[in-house]
């Protein structure tokens, strides 16, 4: 059974991917219409809102079960509200529905009008942050249950 997860920062690269859930992610480029990304002050990852005529480039993936949602709902954590959403599959011209991480309104403060660029953050952070991906990979993989890759 695969679970999709419409993702749009640091959890399109396959890099961090692999370091929290240890395996490959099948994924697909899909746009979300209806929200903006924005940068969050202090953060290297992003956050989306709804904005009227805005639409973000990301990716769908597809989750094998419940324990990896259950991470990647830990991994997001309270900053954002999972909603269900309506994206544009890319690659198979359809909409379908699915989940996305949405910046919590309470928190709309810490948002920068300054665009977040995932080559940037390629660039400039993502070494680092799968230093930190691994380690809460790792913990989050344990207390969950997930079994051990050989």
């Amino acid at each position: 059974m695969d679970l999709g997860v419409f993702v749009y920062g640091s959890l399109m690269s396959e890099r961090v991917l692999w370091c929290l859930l240890e395996r490959k992610i099948a994924m697909r480029p899909a746009r979300l219409v209806g929200y903006s990304r924005k940068s969050i002050r202090g953060r290297v990852y992003p956050a989306i809102v709804p904005q009227e005529g805005g639409t973000v480039e990301g990716m769908l993936l597809a989750l094998r079960d419940e324990k990896e949602v259950t991470l990647l709902d830990e991994f997001e954590a309270d900053e954002y509200i999972k909603q269900t959403v309506e994206v544009d599959d890319l690659d198979n011209n359809t909409n379908v529905f699915t989940q996305a991480y949405i910046w919590s309104e309470s928190l709309h403060d810490m948002l920068d009008d300054q665009a977040w660029s995932y080559s940037q953050f390629e660039k400039d952070h993502l070494t680092t942050y799968l230093v930190m991906c691994t380690e809460f990979g790792r913990e989050a993989r344990s207390q969950l249950g997930f079994q051990t890759q050989t």
